[in-house]
């Protein structure tokens, strides 16, 4: 009895041993043609760009890829005819129709064109973020997102130069390419409105 089962489990090892081996040869052959077939892709996509492009038709093949991105953005800019820079441009001429103000963002070709921080004399960003509002116009206060926090005072305005009476005053416009020169015009016209309301208000605020 003790023989028996002594050879069923000197039977049972070998199989095991046998499959084990099988099995490591099937990993082995299918790495090694997996490998070869690699190699053969990676011939025929160094040798032929495009062919690499339909191979891979959901993924863009790097070498090509700065030529798609370019690609992508002069059919964006297409679409939208009004460059950052212009409107941005534009803003800035039809803010000098509002008096006692000051433009903060540096007016030169080192910084980005999508924001423009500007100061308002005698009327705080807050009120005026909220007038704004009323005509769909939508803007940030401060320097920078989450610059003003109720226990930190704004320091980089300070750093600047800006006068305490510009800088509660300050507030972010933003511009991308869904904008027109007719929403700009139309900012421009809204605060030519609402300027004038803000600043007589706080006057007889501070008056009483």
């Amino acid at each position: 009895m003790k023989r028996q089962t002594l050879y069923k489990k000197i039977v049972i090892s070998t199989i095991c041993v046998l499959v084990l081996n099988i099995l490591a040869i099937l990993f082995i052959t299918t790495f090694q043609l997996e490998k070869v077939s690699m190699d053969i892709y990676k011939n025929e996509i160094d040798s032929n760009s495009d062919y690499a492009y339909e191979l891979f038709s959901k993924t863009i093949y790097l070498p090509n890829s700065s030529e798609v991105i370019n690609d992508i953005i002069a059919d964006y800019e297409k679409q939208f005819p009004y460059n950052i820079a212009i409107l941005k441009k534009h803003f800035i001429e039809r803010l000098n129709e509002i008096d006692k103000i000051v433009i903060n963002s540096p007016q030169d070709g080192f910084h980005i064109d999508n924001i423009l921080n500007v100061s308002f004399e005698g009327v705080r960003g807050e009120v005026l973020l909220h007038a704004l509002e009323d005509y769909n116009i939508f803007v940030s206060t401060g320097s920078a997102c989450s610059a003003k926090k109720s226990n930190q005072k704004n320091y980089v305005l300070p750093s600047i130069g800006l006068k305490p009476c510009f800088i509660e005053g300050t507030i972010r416009f933003s511009f991308s390419y869904d904008n027109t020169l007719e929403e700009i015009d139309y900012t421009i016209d809204g605060l030519k409105k609402i300027m004038p309301f803000l600043r007589r208000s706080k006057r007889w605020k501070n008056y009483w």
